[in-house]
């Protein structure tokens, strides 16, 4: 059989073929199946994410500083100072560890909400723009901005009950009057309740951009303590390796180690969680009040070596300070030394006496540090070290300070007579040794002692037998001496006694003295002296009253 053209044979195959197929769902169902696989899925996901993200939005974010607040907490290790950027800034290395705790928080919603989004993310990394420090005065209801702070981008976990060892690095852009400010109010009133908030936008870092998420403002209440910062004693405070030497023009240099066993701001470590600072090399303006009691008067220049402040933990003790000290005393001309009432010619009331005498009699040197304007530092922050004055009353033992110095106190050719037939009167050499220290380079022009004055006690066999009073300044003559054996230097003081009055307490044993002279020409005297000196200096004359020496002689006839 011979096909022609009109035969229908794909038609006919193409029926035999579809006859064998099985039946099925149209085209028309089979695209309603796939999009609603694929967008019943869109649709809850979204409606989740909208769920989640209205959470944040209505209950969260509005309060979310405090939220943090409450489930997290940073405990700080160490405080490092990095130095100061060209444009004021106070850089800055702390390290710590941040704990969470979304127990702590009040708010249920917040709560599952940071439980919750631990779960999905584990860690975070973030930015924080330019953070404002503002402290609140609940006592006297006024804010003060502190300055600003700049953050370098952290990574932080956020699964709950999870640790993150940080490593932040800080810039602080501190602002003169709030932190000035600040730190009068806490040492003027150390029950002061202070609020600080910090007021920042955080970014999250998402697919290498950093979005913005919120503004967040964190409450801290800070309890200060009712001494934030230790009184330093006299028992605490000891000077080692006190040298003097020749300064510019007339001035002198003092060095020297100031070691405190006590640490005076453990208080304020415990307060703020630093247990360790890093104080840089400081320089400072020392001054000393005026007549009218300011402290106007610069009396010297003071740089403070670098050193670490580290508070006690557990069982390690506080390891105690030991700052070097370098004092440059200028040439203050007359400030020191002019009479504060020169209309009065029996006052002689100066401020360099007002010092001293505070020193002398109450054991304390009261002076001013002032920061001084430093070169290498940028303007504002210069600026700001400039307008830090800290009035200290530092507590001096003058007894034990004068002994080191005062090495020995001696009368050579101490002799006895009736002047007059009826009143008893001495005369001799009163000779004193002021130790300086080794390689000290001073000269008798720059410091010497011109006048002594004061009074002893003359003791025989450790009974006093006299009193013996200078009532008018002798002359004394200064020399320096060098002991070639460990090169320590002296100056050696010399003043001539002549006809002084002798005070005789113990009649008694005053014969009995005369009578051991007779038997043997002479006896030992032991010496219990206050004695006042008239010292010149680069910075003019002063007195000192009182420094308690002693030493022993010869008596004869």
């Amino acid at each position: 059989m011979t096909a022609n053209e009109s035969t229908p044979l794909l038609t006919q195959a193409t029926d035999s073929l579809a006859s064998l197929l099985p039946s099925g769902p149209s085209k028309k169902s089979v695209w309603k199946r796939y999009k609603l696989d694929v967008w019943i899925p869109i649709i809850l996901i979204s409606a989740f994410l909208v769920t989640f993200t209205s959470i944040f939005f209505i209950r969260v974010e509005p309060n979310l500083g405090d939220y943090v607040a409450q489930g997290t907490t940073f405990d700080s290790d160490q405080v490092k100072f990095l130095g100061v950027d060209d444009q004021g800034g106070i850089n800055l290395q702390v390290k710590g560890t941040s704990v969470n705790n979304y127990t702590n928080i009040e708010d249920s919603f917040a709560r599952f909400y940071f439980k919750t989004g631990g779960l999905f993310v584990r860690k975070l990394n973030l930015k924080i723009d330019d953070l404002d420090l503002i402290v609140f005065d609940e006592t006297k209801g006024d804010y003060k901005n502190l300055g600003k702070v700049q953050i370098s981008p952290f990574a932080v976990k956020i699964v709950d009950g999870k640790e993150t060892d940080l490593n932040l690095f800080l810039t602080v852009f501190p602002k003169s009057g709030g932190v000035l400010g600040i730190i009068k109010r806490i040492l003027l009133a150390p029950k002061s309740k202070l609020r600080l908030k910090g007021d920042a936008s955080v970014k999250i870092l998402v697919f290498n951009g950093y979005i913005p998420i919120t503004n967040l403002l964190i409450p801290l209440d800070l309890d200060i303590p009712t001494s934030l910062i230790k009184s330093i004693t006299s028992d605490n405070v000891r000077f080692q390796n006190v040298e003097l030497e020749k300064g510019e023009g007339n001035g002198m240099n003092c060095n020297f180690n100031v070691l405190i066993d006590e640490n005076p701001i453990e208080n304020l470590q415990k307060l703020i969680n630093f247990p360790q600072f890093s104080i840089p090399e400081l320089d400072w303006n020392l001054r000393v009040d005026d007549c009218n009691e300011l402290p106007s008067i610069k009396l010297a220049s003071l740089k403070s070596s670098n050193f670490e402040i580290v508070e006690s933990v557990d069982d390690v003790s506080f390891k105690g300070l030991n700052i070097s000290v370098s004092i440059g005393i200028a040439n203050v001309g007359d400030d020191l030394t002019k009479r504060c009432n020169p209309e009065d010619e029996l006052d002689i009331t100066t401020p360099m006496s007002m010092f001293v005498d505070n020193l002398v009699n109450n054991n304390i040197a009261h002076v001013v540090i002032a920061g001084n304007e430093v070169s290498n530092y940028p303007e504002t922050l210069s600026e700001l070290f400039q307008k830090v004055q800290l009035p200290i009353n530092l507590p001096v033992n003058t007894t034990s300070l004068t002994s080191k110095f005062v090495h020995n106190v001696t009368v050579e050719n101490l002799t006895f007579e009736m002047k007059d037939g009826s009143t008893p009167v001495i005369n001799g050499d009163l000779k004193i040794f002021i130790k300086l220290g080794t390689n000290a380079n001073i000269d008798v022009d720059e410091l010497s002692v011109d006048k002594i004055g004061g009074g002893a006690d003359l003791l025989y066999q450790g009974s006093k037998f006299s009193n013996l009073t200078l009532v008018d300044w002798n002359p004394a003559t200064t020399t320096k001496l060098v002991d070639s054996n460990d090169d320590q230097v002296y100056l050696y003081v010399e003043s001539p006694m002549k006809d002084i009055l002798l005070d005789i307490t113990d009649m008694v044993l005053f014969q009995k003295i005369v009578q051991d002279v007779f038997s043997s020409g002479g006896v030992l005297v032991d010496i219990d002296a206050l004695v006042n000196l008239m010292i010149t200096c680069p910075f003019g004359e002063f007195e000192i009253d009182d420094i308690e020496v002693d030493g022993s002689t010869v008596f004869a006839l």
